[in-house]
């Protein structure tokens, strides 16, 4: 009997200390592009180093099918999260860029506060591809 204790006890301590599954997201987005607005549909998870994420995308039509998909990934920089992003459209031709997020407050905090400030309302910023750009906004869920 007491072996059967000791090895629950050794259990319960490792599943205390065993590494927690890192939180995953998805959502919608918007996003302006010479004078149009776009949407799609995206999904993120936090990266194994610290303060950096991953994660996939898709350009929606109006009838909700994609026609253009892609990855993009980001890095917590000290006063704001920043990454790139590229997407192929139907036809194979892949387009890429940048963005950033607007940070509130300016402040050093976790790369999930992006994602959990767009699960509270919305979060949002700007993106770049050679000299064409726009704004951005998402809102999200967390993945349970």
């Amino acid at each position: 009997m007491r072996a059967v204790a000791r090895v629950t006890a050794l259990l319960l301590c490792l599943a205390a200390v065993a590494p927690a599954q890192p939180a995953r997201w998805h959502g919608t987005f918007a996003a302006t592009a010479q004078g149009a607005t776009l949407a799609g549909s995206w999904t993120a998870q936090l990266g194994k180093a610290p303060n950096t994420a991953f994660g996939a995308w898709a350009l929606l039509n109006a009838a909700g099918k994609p026609i253009a998909a892609g990855t993009w990934s980001a890095a917590k920089a000290a006063d704001r999260w920043e990454g790139g992003w590229r997407a192929r459209v139907e036809g194979g031709r892949e387009f890429r860029g940048t963005w950033t997020a607007h940070l509130t407050p300016a402040a050093p905090v976790p790369m999930s506060e992006l994602f959990e400030a767009a699960a509270k309302s919305m979060a949002s910023g700007n993106w770049q591809m050679g000299r064409a750009g726009g704004a951005w906004s998402i809102r999200a869920v967390a993945d349970k």
